[in-house]
């Protein structure tokens, strides 16, 4: 399983909104700008997230976009699966019964143990506590 550049550059885009003041929107320009997204794969991935709820787009000449949910409230792993789907390291994880040979197969409980540990990994690590994490880091950068 690879994240696709969807994945990833949604989840940029959440941290970098969760990082705003209360209030303060992002533009699509500022977001693209500051988490080096190309602008036109930006907006695609901006509608997404409005899509699922995760972020409101307010309109006008003072528009922008800033976060619906409130980012304690939103993990990684709910981010990657509000635009790529339901994470599954291999397909015979997706449902009881999709691989004829899961009950024989010696690999799906390892399988199954591997999406765990990553689901769980994903789950572990809130927008909030990575968008403290990249003003820490962004602290230490700019005062070097």
């Amino acid at each position: 399983m690879t994240l696709t550049r969807l994945g990833d550059y949604a989840v940029r885009a959440v941290i970098h909104l969760a990082m705003k003041n209360n209030g303060d929107l992002a533009t699509l320009t500022d977001i693209a700008l500051h988490e080096t997204i190309p602008r036109s794969f930006l907006a695609k991935v901006m509608q997404g997230l409005c899509k699922v709820g995760f972020v409101k787009a307010y309109r006008g000449k003072n528009g922008g976009f800033a976060l619906a949910v409130n980012a304690a409230d939103i993990t990684i792993r709910d981010v990657v699966e509000a635009v790529e789907g339901a994470i599954r390291l291999n397909i015979c994880l997706t449902r009881k019964g999709e691989c004829k040979r899961d009950v024989l197969c010696a690999a799906h409980p390892v399988w199954q143990e591997a999406q765990n540990a990553l689901l769980g990994v994903l789950d572990k690590y809130t927008i909030e506590a990575l968008a403290q994490r990249q003003k820490k880091n962004l602290s230490k950068f700019l005062n070097v």
